[in-house]
């Protein structure tokens, strides 16, 4: 009975400790407040501003990306059509006092101490003096603001992590930054406590203040949004609890919406006899003069187009939302009404190649050193969306050996280049980053582990790239999506191959099978070697539990073997 009794509460405490170790692999999410000025809210008052979401995008998305539970946490909420969580303390011309008691021209708009009362933040990131600047305000009494809102963050929270930007330049108040950065730098070191720690956050090196600034504003361009967001989030890291991922920094999540330049819609066909890409979707061809109900026709190279049939014909039912199947003949396409051109089809086509930037030599296809600063050019024909003011956005996809997509690379600066929606007017187009020579890619970087990786670009603009999804979830190659190039990094340099499989290889085919490497579904790349594989995220938890059974069974098997009974002197036998 003792022993029945005994394999049960030793069962029951293994039970109990999986529970645990599994509530534990959840997580809390931290809350992080970001607390500022127009920096921290942006603006989307005219189609510009409104697409620059600000840095809480990029960090939001990076963050998420790498793997850490988070949760921004504030009153206001912006309305950007980008997906990320968008609460914020962000109030667009706040000095540091109205931070504390409000707008007296808007009281309704509250102040800290109202904001505080439905949330507890984690971690404040307090962006804060450009608009004291702007009004004036003598230094001394800003940084006794500053001093005061840490008073006020620490009695809602007493263990509350505050990080205090500098503030960046900007075109029209350069001269007073450094002035009032020494200030901050001089409040944050009297804060900071080891219960409370107050850590400055330098925003300002390697700022420019006027090519990372939107024209004629203080506030970021995306250039800006990015440096602000890898500042904050090099500091962050630091006090989140370990990523459940590879501690790469990955980039961002896509939109649900098509980014597009402020002049002109991608969807939009201005003019007749202008280019579309077989595949694309929903497109507005109204201005071309075709009305519902119209045949459009193809003919032949060198057959004088007439009231014949065509060799080939298109229906139009709708014109502000047409479709160009995948396979539509390339050429022009006439209205047959009319017997004038409508518009010309071109087969869309996205190729990448690698390039030592140093050098300025295309290396794809050779060995090279891991240090070797490296770039990308983008091979496509999709420079004609500039016919409708826009451009098309191409994203590069880079694949590790585990599986994962990195969606930013990190150069030898230590800075995270984003690789998505990348906008290409040109043919070739060019791709660098932050780094030495323009770099984006420091290969030689430790987070790079050895193996083999899979580079490859894709366009979606217009939903061209589910056009060519194949029935067995692969996608077409060289079209909107490029046939990949295989990078392997070794001990001794780097080897660059490009792949020339069919696409129904899987070691060239990109297909809709699902990783869940920042929480939300990418398509990825897969190959023989890594096809099987299952999500390293959640690694540690299954070698956790399979400890846990084996102890179980081991527990079990112990316990109830029979046990060969221990013979006495006097030769008489009993259980133990």
């Amino acid at each position: 009975m003792n022993h029945r009794h005994s394999l049960v509460c030793l069962i029951a405490g293994l039970i109990l400790c999986m529970m645990l170790v599994g509530a534990a692999g959840a997580g809390t999410p931290v809350k992080i407040m970001p607390l500022g000025d127009s920096l921290t809210q942006g603006s989307n008052l005219t189609p510009d501003q409104a697409s620059h979401p600000t840095y809480r995008y990029w960090l939001w998305n990076g963050l998420v990306s790498a793997g850490y539970q988070i949760d921004y946490v504030g009153s206001a909420r912006s309305n950007f059509t980008y997906q990320f969580d968008q609460d914020h303390e962000g109030h667009a011309g706040y000095t540091t006092d109205m931070i504390l008691n409000g707008n007296r021209s808007d009281s309704a708009s509250g102040n800290l101490t109202t904001w505080l009362s439905s949330y507890s933040p984690d971690i404040v990131l307090l962006s804060l003096g450009s608009e004291d600047q702007v009004a004036g305000v003598p230094l001394n009494q800003t940084l006794q603001n500053v001093a005061l809102i840490v008073n006020q963050l620490r009695t809602r929270n007493p263990s509350v992590k505050i990080l205090v930007g500098t503030v960046p330049p900007s075109t029209v108040y350069r001269q007073s930054v450094q002035t009032i950065n020494d200030g901050l730098a001089v409040v944050a070191a009297a804060q900071n406590t080891s219960s409370s720690p107050v850590t400055l956050v330098d925003l300002t090196t390697g700022y420019d203040g006027t090519t990372d600034n939107q024209a004629g504003s203080i506030l970021p361009n995306e250039s800006g949004e990015r440096k602000i967001a890898q500042r904050w989030y090099n500091a962050l890291v630091p006090l989140l609890p370990s990523s459940t991922l590879a501690p790469t920094p990955v980039t961002t999540i896509e939109t649900q919406v098509t980014v597009t330049t402020s002049s002109g819609n991608p969807a939009v066909i201005p003019f007749a006899g202008a280019t579309i890409y077989a595949g694309e979707q929903s497109l507005n061809i109204s201005a071309t003069g075709v009305a519902a109900g119209t045949t459009l026709g193809w003919f032949k190279p060198g057959v004088r187009p007439s009231n014949i049939t065509p060799d080939d014909s298109l229906v139009v039912d709708n014109p502000i939302s047409f479709t160009v199947p995948a396979g539509t003949k390339n050429g022009i396409w006439y209205d047959m009404t009319r017997m004038v051109p409508a518009f010309t089809v071109r087969d869309p086509s996205v190729g990448v190649r690698v390039i030592d930037l140093q050098r300025n030599v295309d290396i794809t296809g050779q060995t090279i050193n891991a240090s070797t600063p490296v770039g990308f050019i983008l091979d496509t024909n999709l420079e004609s969306f500039t016919q409708r003011g826009a451009s098309a956005q191409v994203t590069i996809r880079v694949q590790n050996p585990a599986g994962q997509i990195y969606r930013g690379l990190i150069d030898d600066h230590g800075m995270v280049n984003w690789l998505n929606n990348i906008s290409v007017t040109t043919n070739p187009f060019s791709v660098k980053g932050a780094g030495s020579y323009g770099s984006l890619w420091n290969t030689g970087d430790l987070n790079y582990t050895a193996g083999q990786y899979q580079i490859w670009a894709e366009t979606n603009v217009n939903n061209i790239k589910e056009s060519y999804l194949q029935s067995d979830g692969s996608y077409s190659l060289g079209m909107a999506v490029s046939v990949p190039v295989i990078l392997t990094i070794g001990t001794n340099g780097v080897n660059l191959t490009n792949t020339t499989s069919p696409a129904g290889n899987l070691s060239g085919t990109i297909t809709q099978n699902m990783s869940m490497v920042n929480g939300a579904a990418t398509h990825v790349a897969v190959n023989n070697s890594s096809a099987q594989q299952e999500n390293t995220s959640s690694g540690p938890l299954y070698l956790t539990y399979t400890i846990v059974a084996i102890a179980i069974i081991l527990l079990i098997v112990g316990l109830t073997r029979p046990r060969k009974p221990n013979r006495r002197r006097g030769g008489n036998n009993r259980d133990l």
